[in-house]
């Protein structure tokens, strides 16, 4: 049995490291679109080139919506990575609950409230004028923020039991 959740989940590790990849692509073919160089159209892909705005107020607005996306999607992808790789690396040696684990859940719930929200407001990077707060925003980093918490009592539980003699 132990064998096999081991197993499932190393499979699940490597799926989100698949991800991870899906996802810097993804990124990277917006990045690309937006400039317009290249044309996604074509294969289903609804990203629409930059449209700058002549109010400079909403230009700046715009160039913050689309740095901070980019920027926040990379580190939610840098994390993500780093703590699959430490899962990988802690199945191999027996620790799964670390301490570093944990702070990178915490980190990954923290940016994830950030990543929601230019996510629901990228359509300011074309050039609609609305912002965007709801409920949505929080529901994410909360269910991370539940995971970590549960995580840190695992950390606990489990230094707690190295001690144990």
């Amino acid at each position: 049995m132990k064998n096999q959740s081991i197993f499932v989940s190393k499979f699940l590790c490597y799926m989100v490291l698949g991800y991870c990849f899906l996802w810097a692509l993804a990124v990277l073919m917006a990045i690309l679109k937006y400039c317009n160089v290249i044309n996604l159209e074509l294969i289903g892909f609804n990203i629409v080139p930059l449209q700058w705005i002549e109010d400079d107020s909403v230009v700046i607005i715009q160039w913050i919506e689309m740095i901070g996306y980019i920027a926040i999607s990379a580190v939610m992808i840098a994390i993500l990575l780093t703590f699959v790789i430490k899962l990988l690396k802690g199945f191999k040696r027996g620790e799964v609950f670390t301490r570093s684990n944990m702070r990178l859940l915490y980190m990954l719930a923290t940016s994830s409230f950030f990543f929601e929200l230019f996510q629901m407001n990228k359509h300011i990077i074309s050039g609609v004028r609305t912002i965007v707060f709801t409920s949505e925003l929080l529901v994410t980093p909360i269910i991370i923020l539940f995971v970590a918490m549960l995580y840190n009592l695992a950390v606990k539980a489990t230094e707690e039991n190295k001690l144990t003699i």
